[in-house]
């Protein structure tokens, strides 16, 4: 996924669910009339995948959420600041297309997106068991965010958006 320059959809959740997250919440938040852009289909599919991750480490290694907030360890350092840019280019995707959107509303709009990933991951953990080949790309997928640094994250989504086509928005498209 990280690793080799390129986001592999394979190593997260499948690309059908995570469109049919992103369709549920659109639904359930009402607020999908303009289609999602190239640039918020790839984040969150990867926020998707970062969540699935956490989750699965949750669950399956009994990982205390707070421990992820000791910043002594680099691997936290990563983890955080990933979650800490996808968040931050979802936010500003959001806003390009709902001008009118507070970012309170965005926030509640991700915290929604992020809890229904959070819950179909448990789920489906419940069901499949921690040693599963599926819930093992999980734990592949946390070890790549907990590896490769935001700035690296940060230029392989831009990578991947362009070469679906798009072009990423710049750094001040939020303003």
């Amino acid at each position: 996924m990280l690793g080799s320059g390129t986001i592999n959809h394979a190593d997260g959740p499948d690309m059908r669910t995570s469109f049919s997250l992103l369709c549920l919440t659109c639904l359930a938040l009402g607020g999908c009339g303009k289609g999602p852009t190239v640039e918020e289909r790839a984040l969150l599919q990867i926020f998707s995948g970062l969540v699935a991750a956490q989750t699965y480490d949750e669950v399956c290694n009994k990982t205390d959420p707070k421990s992820r907030y000791d910043m002594k360890d680099q691997g936290n350092v990563n983890e955080f600041g990933n979650m800490q840019l996808l968040a931050g280019r979802i936010g500003t995707t959001r806003h390009q297309r709902f001008p009118q959107e507070s970012a309170a509303d965005s926030v509640k709009w991700l915290t929604a997106f992020h809890d229904n990933v959070q819950q179909r991951t448990r789920s489906s953990l419940e069901k499949k068991g921690c040693k599963s080949s599926d819930t093992q790309k999980d734990r592949k997928v946390l070890e790549k965010f907990r590896t490769t640094p935001p700035a690296t994250l940060n230029g392989i989504i831009d990578e991947q958006i362009r070469q679906q086509g798009a072009s990423p928005l710049p750094p001040d498209a939020a303003k």
